[in-house]
């Protein structure tokens, strides 16, 4: 024997929505961003974190979420200033401004199918127009650059430093320096963003070296020992 359970008429229901979402993305990979992202919203008539919830997730993706008719609920009259703003350490910010409303009707009656079969299509508010819900919003953040110091020594004894060697970025065209007396070298300026740096050593009695660095941007230093071959 079968059942047939009867159709439940539900009443109108709040509910919840993802009203502001996007993601945060490392700008140099273009993947999620390394350590802890923090994504906040924010009044920028104010200042002060617009209260709303939040989820981040592993991949950069993020949605703010809340009962539309309590998240704005003077959009019929008014407009509000936003800023989403991302962070993470070793980062710069990014930030991304936008304005919502003021529009009439908002949040509007909408007719969703029920996720559970049997029961009536669910009449719920949400937000359909006046710029929300707000999607697709994409924030890059930038590396913030790291600098390179290190010693250069004799590869047949390493206890040794090579005096007057020279350190090469990006050869031919990058910048250079040239170790002191104990072989030690320190660049000024931090090394270009990328995913590695190729540095040229050379000095008199020495073989030329040409080597691959990989900078740790989670380090505002790096230090790297280079071994010369006597000629």
């Amino acid at each position: 024997m079968i059942n047939t359970w009867p159709t439940t008429v539900r009443s109108t229901t709040l509910a919840s929505q993802a009203i502001i979402s996007g993601r945060v993305e490392d700008g140099l990979t273009g993947a999620a961003t390394l350590g802890q992202t923090t994504v906040l919203l924010l009044d920028r008539d104010t200042g002060i974190e617009y209260p709303m919830r939040r989820t981040v997730l592993a991949d950069g993706s993020f949605a703010f979420y809340a009962a539309p008719k309590k998240a704005f609920p003077q959009l019929v009259s008014r407009t509000y200033h936003l800023r989403v703003q991302a962070t993470a350490p070793r980062y710069t910010s990014d930030g991304f401004d936008f304005d919502v409303g003021p529009v009439p009707d908002q949040p509007s009656v909408v007719i969703v199918p029920a996720p559970t079969p049997g029961i009536q299509d669910l009449t719920v508010r949400l937000f359909t127009a006046g710029g929300l819900p707000r999607t697709g919003i994409s924030l890059s953040l930038d590396r913030v650059g790291v600098r390179l110091e290190g010693r250069v020594v004799v590869s047949t004894n390493p206890g040794v430093g090579v005096a007057n060697a020279t350190v090469q970025q990006n050869p031919p065209a990058g910048p250079s320096t040239t170790t002191g007396s104990e072989g030690s070298f320190a660049f000024v300026d931090p090394l270009p963003i990328a995913l590695s740096v190729q540095l040229r050593v050379s000095a008199a009695s020495f073989e030329n070296v040409t080597l691959t660095c990989e900078p740790d941007y989670t380090r505002p230093v790096n230090r790297v020992t280079i071994p010369l071959k006597p000629s």
